[in-house]
């Protein structure tokens, strides 16, 4: 959703898509429009072009293939693209004025919770609408912070994922994010946290 509001496929004259799927949820149910010219980097040859087709296709470790890219481009006459970041906070800024207007339940929750975290926390999701409201309304400020079972979108993720994030960062936040549901698939992981 946030991709598609940004106009990607109609300001862009070229996108490189590293390490991502292109599947049904990020792209809209596959509505998404996308530029042209579509350069895709997986380390699965059958992920490149399986949704949308792909000019080049490079198959491989990202950070090698963004490595070859950066030298290849280094020195060339292209120009840079002005950084987006100022019209992503645009954008963010104007979707929570809107969901603080509509009265949406889930960015109350969320901003409540944002409050109450450390800007490293790590929050571990279950495919749910509690993951809906935390990719929707809880910023995340450090690589590597929001886990979520990509893919499969399975329930009961989120319980495991945040033990096992809490053995490799014991000095950080971590939070589960499920509901009923998804907690009672692994509600029995409590005992490996005891």
């Amino acid at each position: 959703a946030e991709i598609g509001s940004l106009e990607v496929g109609t300001r862009a004259d070229l996108l490189l898509v590293v390490g991502a799927r292109l599947a049904q949820v990020e792209t809209q149910d596959w509505t998404l429009p996308l530029p042209k010219t579509l350069v895709h980097v997986d380390v699965d040859p059958t992920v490149i072009g399986r949704h949308y087709p792909a000019t080049v296709g490079v198959v491989g470790d990202a950070r090698r293939a963004l490595e070859q890219i950066t030298a290849a481009l280094t020195g060339s006459a292209a120009h840079p693209a002005p950084s987006p970041a100022a019209e992503i906070a645009q954008w963010q800024a104007a979707r929570f004025a809107r969901a603080r207007l509509q009265g949406d339940p889930g960015f109350g929750f969320m901003t409540a919770v944002r409050a109450v975290l450390a800007r490293d926390a790590i929050v571990a999701n279950d495919a749910a609408l509690a993951n809906g409201w935390t990719s929707e309304h809880l910023p995340s400020y450090t690589p590597r912070s929001v886990l979520f079972p990509s893919g499969f979108a399975a329930l009961g993720f989120a319980l495991p994922a945040a033990l096992g994030a809490k053995i490799a960062f014991p000095e950080r936040q971590v939070v589960a994010v499920c509901g009923d549901g998804g907690f009672l698939f692994t509600a029995q992981e409590l005992a490996t946290a005891v």
